[in-house]
Protein backbone atom coordinates (compact mmCIF):
# COMPACT_ATOMS: atom_id res chain seq x y z
CA UNK A 1 0.00 0.00 0.00
CA UNK A 2 2.42 2.44 1.03
CA UNK A 3 4.37 1.66 -2.53
CA UNK A 4 1.32 2.76 -4.43
CA UNK A 5 1.01 6.10 -2.64
CA UNK A 6 4.66 6.48 -3.53
CA UNK A 7 4.29 5.53 -6.93
CA UNK A 8 1.40 8.42 -6.86
CA UNK A 9 3.67 11.01 -5.47
CA UNK A 10 6.45 10.46 -7.96
CA UNK A 11 3.51 10.67 -11.01
CA UNK A 12 1.83 13.58 -9.35
CA UNK A 13 5.82 15.88 -9.49
CA UNK A 14 6.45 14.28 -12.80
CA UNK A 15 6.82 17.57 -15.57
CA UNK A 16 4.34 17.62 -18.60
CA UNK A 17 5.18 16.37 -21.86
CA UNK A 18 6.88 19.22 -24.18
CA UNK A 19 4.76 20.06 -26.96
CA UNK A 20 5.94 19.37 -30.22
CA UNK A 21 5.07 21.70 -33.16
CA UNK A 22 5.79 20.46 -36.83
CA UNK A 23 6.21 22.35 -40.08
CA UNK A 24 2.97 22.20 -42.16
CA UNK A 25 3.86 20.63 -45.67
CA UNK A 26 2.93 23.28 -48.71
CA UNK A 27 2.65 21.16 -51.76
CA UNK A 28 1.87 24.07 -54.11
CA UNK A 29 5.54 24.99 -53.37
CA UNK A 30 7.08 21.41 -52.89
CA UNK A 31 5.88 19.57 -56.02
CA UNK A 32 6.22 20.40 -59.69
CA UNK A 33 3.22 21.23 -62.15
CA UNK A 34 3.19 17.38 -63.06
CA UNK A 35 3.58 15.69 -59.46
CA UNK A 36 0.73 18.18 -58.58
CA UNK A 37 -1.75 16.89 -61.23
CA UNK A 38 -1.15 13.83 -60.31
CA UNK A 39 -2.00 13.79 -57.19
CA UNK A 40 -4.72 16.68 -56.90
CA UNK A 41 -6.22 16.29 -60.08
CA UNK A 42 -5.70 20.18 -60.28
CA UNK A 43 -2.99 22.56 -61.85
CA UNK A 44 -2.08 25.25 -59.92
CA UNK A 45 -3.82 27.76 -61.00
CA UNK A 46 -6.92 26.26 -60.41
CA UNK A 47 -5.93 25.51 -57.18
CA UNK A 48 -4.97 29.02 -56.04
CA UNK A 49 -8.48 30.17 -58.19
CA UNK A 50 -10.50 28.00 -55.70
CA UNK A 51 -8.52 28.94 -52.99
CA UNK A 52 -9.06 32.41 -53.48
CA UNK A 53 -12.90 31.84 -53.64
CA UNK A 54 -13.19 29.66 -50.58
CA UNK A 55 -10.95 31.69 -48.18
CA UNK A 56 -13.27 33.83 -46.54
CA UNK A 57 -15.79 30.92 -45.64
CA UNK A 58 -12.49 28.96 -44.43
CA UNK A 59 -10.68 31.38 -42.08
CA UNK A 60 -10.63 31.10 -38.58
CA UNK A 61 -11.26 34.42 -37.25
CA UNK A 62 -8.44 34.36 -35.05
CA UNK A 63 -4.79 33.19 -34.53
CA UNK A 64 -5.77 32.04 -31.60
CA UNK A 65 -4.37 28.14 -30.95
CA UNK A 66 -2.10 28.68 -34.18
CA UNK A 67 -4.56 28.31 -36.63
CA UNK A 68 -4.30 26.75 -39.94
CA UNK A 69 -4.40 29.07 -42.75
CA UNK A 70 -6.80 28.89 -45.25
CA UNK A 71 -4.38 27.88 -48.37
CA UNK A 72 -2.98 24.85 -45.57
CA UNK A 73 -6.65 23.46 -44.70
CA UNK A 74 -7.25 22.20 -48.31
CA UNK A 75 -4.36 19.49 -47.76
Amino acid sequence: MAAVRRLRRLRRRQLPRPRVFYERDDPLNRLDDSELFERFRFRRGSILFIEEQMRESIKSPTRRSFAVLPMMQAY
